[in-house]
């Protein structure tokens, strides 16, 4: 069967690598149990490509659709994944995708393991023995690369296939879950099929849409006399959005909302940031500030340095040192702000709240507010994939 055939290749290539050899179990040694992973791999249709089976360890105590949903992860970061992108678009290369085949195999291990053999594939002589593994960290790895010149890209290929075994999957057009749609003026990054997946796993493919993620204004807070929700859920459906925003910097987690009028504010401020790349936005978060500040002034004032921000009072206290006894009990470290600007090695300007895109991520917003910051950081409308 496919699926028997998936497990052979596997084991050709942990064989291949010499990832273990068969040995008899030392005494106080203890091996641990391994465990058949199967993934269907699909493209953007839903088409079946392959069949995948992977070995992994202690598989036993982990429970699919809880403790995983995936058994294949990039190693790169998703933001050097997006900047290797928006360079590739701003100077219009050409984009490949190539597959290592069990990657994780290719890596050194230290330590000492000791797995059982792998289930139906034990040998009948040497059942009481286990494998000394070399190597059992698992990731899978692509290599993406950029050129214009084609020759080039084939002779690259033929050089990387010479040092690793290799699939090579041509021009890039899905990548874990992201799909690339090019257009005239770049690529656009879009999530279509597995938003659609998410909605059918959560029974919702039937819901109606919404014009933002959160209501304007929107208070909430905590109920005493309601159930508690399912937690296993409720972090699944929140791993799955977390999972979109790889795609879309204007969806957010939605948590406490405090007034900034509120003299009693200890905690549940957000900051808000994004970095872009030529107009391409590759890095965005919204997180809660990690110390208590009393006022916006302030909360403004000892935040991360950035050269543009909307607080004319965080302004004023970075610059003018009459503003100190009002300011004494904000820690000494986050006056080093101040002492870069008397050494005029930093410029504090005002910048306008209509222009702060990053509100998109820390704030309930109108729609019509939401859609103008949504144009600004570069997201299109769904006509645009078709």
């Amino acid at each position: 069967s496919k699926w028997n055939a998936a497990m052979k290749e596997e084991l050709h290539s942990i064989e291949k690598n010499h990832t273990w050899k068969l040995v008899e179990l030392p005494p106080q040694k203890k091996a641990i149990s391994v465990k058949w992973m199967f993934k269907l791999k699909k493209d953007p249709d839903g088409k079946i490509v392959k069949h995948k089976a992977r070995l992994v360890a202690r598989g036993f105590l982990q429970q699919e659709g809880i403790d995983y949903t995936e058994v294949y992860a990039p190693v790169a970061r998703i933001e050097t994944i997006r900047l290797v992108i928006a360079i590739v678009s701003s100077y219009n290369w050409s984009l490949y995708h190539m597959d290592v085949k069990s990657a994780f195999l290719n890596g050194p291990l230290e330590e000492e393991v000791y797995v059982l053999e792998p289930p139906g594939f034990e040998i009948e002589s040497e059942k009481n023995k286990g494998s000394d593994m070399k190597m059992i960290t698992r990731h899978n790895s692509r290599a993406n690369y950029k050129t214009h010149n084609v020759a080039s890209i084939e002779k690259f290929k033929g050089r990387l296939k010479n040092e690793f075994e290799m699939s090579d999957l041509g021009k890039l057009n899905y990548f874990l879950e992201l799909e690339f749609h090019y257009v005239s003026d770049g690529i656009v990054l879009h999530q279509r099929k597995y938003i659609a997946d998410v909605l059918k796993r959560f029974h919702m493919e039937n819901c109606n849409e919404v014009e933002t993620p959160m209501e304007a204004n929107l208070k909430l807070s905590k109920s005493e006399d309601e159930q508690a929700v399912d937690a296993t859920l409720f972090k699944q459906v929140v791993g799955s959005l977390r999972f979109i925003c790889n795609t879309r910097p204007d969806s957010f987690d939605i948590s406490f909302d405090c007034s900034k009028k509120d003299p009693e504010i200890l905690e549940g401020r957000s900051t808000g940031y994004w970095f872009r790349f030529r107009n391409s936005p590759i890095s965005w978060s919204s997180k809660k500030q990690n110390i208590v500040a009393l006022f916006s002034c302030e909360a403004d004032y000892v935040k991360p340095m950035r050269l543009n921000v909307d607080n004319k009072s965080a302004i004023s206290l970075a610059k003018n040192p009459i503003a100190h006894g009002r300011s004494k009990h904000i820690e000494t470290k986050y006056h080093f702000l101040r002492d870069q600007v008397n050494k005029e090695k930093l410029t504090v300007v005002h910048r306008r709240t209509n222009v702060q895109v990053e509100d998109i991520l820390t704030k309930s917003l109108r729609a019509d507010r939401f859609k103008e910051l949504r144009n600004m950081l570069g997201i299109v409308k769904a006509e645009r994939l078709n």
